[in-house]
């Protein structure tokens, strides 16, 4: 049964929000502190890059096999596991350094190991608030964990280099403990996280299912689609909004200003995340956010003035959230209980796919047309988007209309 009070005296969320929060602030300290340590051992730039590399690569070709597990085994064990085994990978650079020296191939195989193990922690959490929470709190949760790993990002760094500052092997440390209190909170939830071996709703068990089940889903799969586009035209502006400053002489000081507005829009959003989502239909929140962003190209093309572009920026990504929180709603609600984990993997990749050639588009832009003509380009985009994606959307559901419909599976799967 679902423990109905509220999340802040619900004890079985609040260790599986507390236990992310160790873990998010934990992974955010050794980010930075990677890099740093290759550099201060002597390696070079492209070395300190293979890190991140070694990471993502794995995190990506292991994120579907992971759905598959997490759809078989108990999500409680494999969140607790895999906390554990980060915390050995972790724990083992400190350790090497105590017993003799760190090595390149050592923090290569850690961050492996690390972007591994976290691609099979991340659906079994996701898969789980759907079992710590009633129906009608999944906004609030979601909000609340929204909220949660954008301070994790925001701050994270920051901490993170300062500990790297005081001694370059601390963040590590850190990351290390982070995993075990993360386990720690996580084994002590009482909520049976077992996956329903009565469920037979699908029967599908290929590695393929959840992309299957979108197949099926044109609204969730349209929903996807405009949130991997608004994910590119975010990452694509950070970087763009970067060159442009440099390129007109602001300090480094302002550019680390001009972002940490994007995080504090962010970190907004997911604060008022529950009242927009109370308030708006899908597509408006959709709609909202696609006219945002073609607002701040057109203010970004008239002017680089950083008191101005701060601001404009972290209003457009104070609605971020709110279209995360829905388009994650959607999905974890209306999901099977036998292929939640691979469908939330498969959205996970649909979602994340796209936005990495961020980066790389945005460079392209840049030289072949300019400041004014990338923000064209991206102004265009979001308006393709929000008008291919509106006529699907428009229904006079409310946005927890679904929600409402899955309460009896919800119920079943207990």
């Amino acid at each position: 049964m679902f423990d109905s009070r509220p999340l802040r005296d619900n004890v079985d969320f609040r260790r599986y929000w507390l236990g992310q929060v160790a873990s998010d602030f934990g992974t955010q300290l050794s980010l930075v502190a990677f890099p740093l340590l290759v550099l201060s051992l002597g390696g070079s730039p492209a070395q300190a890059g293979g890190i991140a590399t070694g990471s993502l690569v794995a995190r990506t070709v292991c994120r579907l096999p992971a759905g598959v597990l997490v759809d078989r085994w108990d999500r409680r064990r494999v969140m607790v596991a895999s906390d554990l085994i980060r915390a050995v990978a972790l724990g083992s650079i400190p350790l090497a350094a105590l017993v003799g020296s760190v090595g390149y191939p050592q923090m290569v195989i850690v961050a492996i190991v690390e972007g591994a193990v976290g691609s099979v922690f991340w659906p079994a959490a996701a898969a789980s608030i759907r079992r710590l929470v009633p129906p009608q709190q999944l906004t609030a949760a979601m909000a609340s964990s929204q909220a949660r790993v954008t301070a994790a990002g925001l701050l994270g760094p920051a901490i993170g280099g300062w500990l790297f500052a005081w001694h370059r092997l601390a963040p590590f440390v850190g990351d290390a403990v982070s995993y075990l209190v993360s386990a720690l909170l996580i084994g002590r939830i009482s909520t049976s996280l077992r996956p329903d071996a009565g469920n037979t709703a699908s029967r599908d068990r290929r590695l393929s299912a959840g992309f299957r089940w979108f197949a099926r889903h044109r609204v969730l799969r349209v929903a996807v689609v405009f949130g991997s586009v608004v994910n590119l035209i975010s990452v694509s502006t950070v970087l763009a909004v970067v060159v442009s400053a440099q390129r007109h002489g602001h300090s480094a000081t302002t550019i680390g200003l001009l972002l940490a507005c994007v995080g504090a829009g962010s970190l907004c959003g997911a604060l008022v995340a529950t009242a927009i989502v109370k308030r708006l239909s899908l597509p408006a929140v959709f709609a909202t956010l696609g006219a945002g962003w073609v607002a701040t190209f057109l203010v970004l093309m008239s002017t680089s003035s950083p008191w101005v572009v701060g601001p404009v920026l972290a209003a457009v990504y104070l609605l971020a959230p709110s279209a995360a929180i829905l388009i994650g709603k959607m999905l974890i609600a209306g999901a099977p209980e036998d292929l939640l984990g691979r469908i939330t993997t498969a959205g996970g990749l649909l979602m994340s796919g796209l936005p990495a050639l961020g980066p790389l588009l945005t460079g392209i832009l840049l030289v072949a047309l300019g400041e004014n003509g990338t923000w064209l380009v991206l102004a265009a985009t979001a308006v393709v988007a929000t008008l291919a994606c509106l006529p699907t959307l428009r229904t006079p559901e409310r946005p927890n209309a679904p929600m409402e419909e899955r309460d009896e599976v919800l119920r079943q799967a207990r």
